[in-house]
């Protein structure tokens, strides 16, 4: 009976250590699974913001594109508005000299600068010496001939670059 015991206590013992062991076992590959899951967790949670960060970079490059696009788009607006401006320039010079006539004893080289104030349409509202050739008389041709060739062409475009504005006259 004692024999029986033991053995019975042996074969016990035997399956308590069985049962320890595979419980180990089982916790070591719950362990192992837990690791593994975090791993592939850290993993995507990396890639993740990998792609992020690469979507950021695509779109900060586009951005940046963009900004180079319409930098030069309007450069080449306000260059175009620049040759507009001097075109309608060269028009009010042509004009104002079709309508000058040259005073008597003029014998040339002279300028001044007049400052024109014009209404919509063209038409000048105001004309006045701002800085004078030192000659009364051409000062008053030039004068004279800025209104003569009222309404000046302006486009509608560029009037209001023409609303007030300095011209210089030069014979």
């Amino acid at each position: 009976k004692k024999r029986k015991q033991a053995e019975l206590e042996k074969k016990r013992k035997q399956a308590e250590l069985e049962r320890k062991r595979k419980q180990a076992e089982l916790e070591k590959k719950r362990k192992q699974a837990e690791l593994e899951k975090k791993r592939k967790q850290a993993e995507l949670e990396k890639k993740r913001k990998q792609a992020e960060l690469e979507r950021k970079r695509k779109q900060a490059e586009l951005e940046r594109k963009r900004q180079e696009a319409a930098a030069r788009e309007a450069a080449r607006q306000k260059a175009e508005k620049r040759n507009r401006i001097q075109q309608v320039m060269v028009g009010i010079q042509q004009a104002v000299t079709a309508y000058w006539i040259r005073p008597r004893g003029y014998y040339g080289g002279l300028s001044c600068v007049i400052e024109i104030r014009l209404k919509p349409g063209g038409a000048v509202q105001s004309a006045k010496i701002v800085t004078s050739s030192g000659n009364s008389v051409f000062d008053a041709s030039a004068l004279k001939a800025v209104y003569s060739a009222s309404p000046l062409a302006v486009p509608y475009d560029v009037y209001s670059d023409f609303k007030h504005f300095q011209f210089i006259f030069r014979q």
